[in-house]
């Protein structure tokens, strides 16, 4: 979610503890909860950022400012083009479960976009770096994140396979169609395949077309989506025309919709990362389905953040700033993300009942496939 440059400054240290830290999945990417300060926060996993990420209550609270004029910002570039610039401090003291992470880095930024996508009061991203001093399994299936001290972890037994660090971030060779790419491993993307598909020529199944606009750090940046001919291997298993997606010329990665049939390993120390899979045969990702409306869900009701250009004729009746109030009958309070998108998945309409300066109307809203 976020492609970081280096940020000079001593990097943290782990107690020794091994622990096991359960998470859920928001959207497919794992979701804990961080002690610090005398708080309890919600950090997502992502290890396509180098360094973590929090909002500016969390670094008042726990390192006692949010201004970090005498330490380097971080600078990047995000999928939309946009540079940006976020201030970075240092936690003294982060704990997952009891163990402690002290003099943390952490840039600095509100998060409001990514809270109103997901719908939840998100705190923070925990970056790659973040579990430097760890060997740590992201296990999907048991929804567990194992920590283990580097000092004492064996080497990784079964197939793994060495990483390579780009940006500061964990990357392995893929080969897809004849070509052999380097996909960063990317826990904090929610869909399966990044990568510039149609400007390396690459086959379809189901052409690539403008997708659904990504939610990221940096702003929103436009999609295609499609689902590729053939397929490519990873841990043992087989993904048979794989769904993917486009969102700027460079980027490509493994996202967390492929992630999540593995128990993903790395071991930091020998650079080494293994992918057990908590399932056998081939691997056909499920088709992508669409209301084709963005919500701001972290408000009640839900306001409109954007309809889709490709959204039925019905649904273009809805602008950015209506409210949602009610879907299929109930209120909005009564649907989580997770209701909401299996819903999605398995109707063909839903009903809902919006407001717009103290009117009321009601609207069918087709489900539509935006990749089959």
């Amino acid at each position: 979610m976020l492609a970081p440059v280096v940020v000079a400054g001593e990097p943290q240290k782990a107690s020794v503890a091994a622990v096991v830290v359960p998470f859920t999945q928001l959207g497919h990417v794992p979701l804990v909860q961080v002690d610090a300060g005398s708080r309890t926060w919600n950090f997502l996993v992502d290890t396509g950022a180098l360094i973590s990420v929090c909002r500016p209550e969390f670094a008042l609270l726990t390192a006692g400012t949010t201004n970090a004029s005498a330490r380097s910002h971080l600078n990047f570039v995000g999928d939309n083009g946009i540079p940006a610039s976020l201030p970075v401090v240092t936690a003294p003291l982060v704990r997952l479960k009891g163990r402690a992470f002290v003099n943390v880095p952490m840039a600095v930024s509100d998060l409001s976009r990514l809270t109103s996508s997901l719908g939840i009061p998100l705190d923070g991203l925990l970056g790659f770096q973040f579990f430097q001093g760890c060997q740590w399994t992201l296990d999907y299936g048991a929804g567990e994140l194992r920590l283990a001290p580097t000092n004492s972890a064996p080497e990784l037994t079964g197939a793994s396979q060495e990483y390579v660090l780009r940006n500061g971030t964990p990357c392995v060779s893929v080969e897809l169609q004849g070509q052999t790419m380097v996909f960063m491993i990317d826990s904090g993307f929610s869909g399966a395949l990044v990568l510039p598909a149609e400007k390396l020529g690459l086959r379809f199944t189901a052409p690539a077309h403008a997708g659904a606009p990504v939610q990221m750090i940096s702003g929103r940046t436009e999609s295609r989506v499609g689902r590729l001919a053939d397929g490519f291997r990873l841990g043992g298993l087989d993904f048979i025309e794989p769904t993917m997606s486009t969102t700027s010329p460079d980027r490509y990665a493994l996202g967390a919709l492929v992630l999540d049939r593995f128990a993903v390993t790395f071991d930091p120390a020998r650079q080494r990362v293994r992918f057990l899979p908590n399932q056998t045969g081939r691997v056909r990702l499920p088709a992508v389905r669409s209301t084709g409306i963005a919500f701001d869900r972290s408000v009640n009701p839900w306001n409109v953040l954007f309809v889709f250009s490709e959204s039925a004729g019905t649904v273009r009746q809805i602008r950015p700033g209506d409210r949602c109030l009610r879907i299929n009958g109930e209120p909005v309070s009564a649907w989580s993300r997770d209701r909401y998108e299996n819903t999605a998945d398995q109707t063909d309409v839903l009903h809902l009942t919006m407001a717009r300066e103290g009117d009321q109307f009601e609207v069918d809203v087709p489900v539509y496939v935006q990749v089959p």
